[in-house]
């Protein structure tokens, strides 16, 4: 699986330092059987994309694979989905897909077939929440952290934060909603 990121990111033009935050939060997602983490995984990911320099966007929207609709969050760089968190969903952890790496499944090694931002049936009183909630407050209610899901980013970046500062740098961060 890490062969595999790093050589996406490499064919995209990207440097190691992204191949690095992915296998890290992918690690630590496994390592905490992350289940149904997307948005908390989105988040933390979009800091650390920030972080290392690179432009990401963090979205929220409606997802669907054959049949299966449902709401979820994903970051897109460069108009190209990264998707870690669809290998993990609600249902036990089921896969619905492999992880999905500026839009390629690392599964097949092909473009992915999920669609995201679709019409469906709106999203949820969970997803609409989070729509809604302060970046920040939501960054510092993640329970398994004493510092919140902000305690990830210090482990997926492996340094310090110095987090009343990055409170302030993103405080007035705001998911995408996605709906095409």
């Amino acid at each position: 699986m890490i062969y595999k990121i790093k050589e996406i990111v490499e064919e995209n033009g990207y440097n190691e330092e992204l191949t690095k935050v992915l296998v890290n939060l992918y690690k630590y997602m496994q390592k905490k059987q992350w289940w149904g983490a997307c948005h908390a995984s989105a988040s933390v990911l979009y800091i650390a994309l920030k972080e290392i320099g690179l432009n990401p966007i963090i979205c929220i929207g409606e997802v669907q694979k054959y049949d299966f609709l449902f709401d979820h969050s994903w970051i897109e760089l460069d108009n190209k989905k990264i998707d870690l968190s669809i290998s993990m969903t609600l249902a036990n952890g089921m896969p619905l897909n492999a992880p999905v790496i500026l839009d390629i499944d690392l599964e097949t090694n092909e473009k992915n077939i999920i669609a995201y931002g679709v019409k469906g049936n709106g999203l949820d009183s969970d997803a609409l929440f989070i729509t809604e909630c302060p970046f920040n407050l939501y960054m510092d209610m993640f329970p398994d952290n004493s510092k919140g899901l902000w305690g990830i980013v210090e482990e997926v970046l492996d340094i310090k934060l110095d987090i009343d500062k990055f409170k302030e740098k993103y405080k007035n961060v705001r998911r995408r909603i996605v709906r095409e």
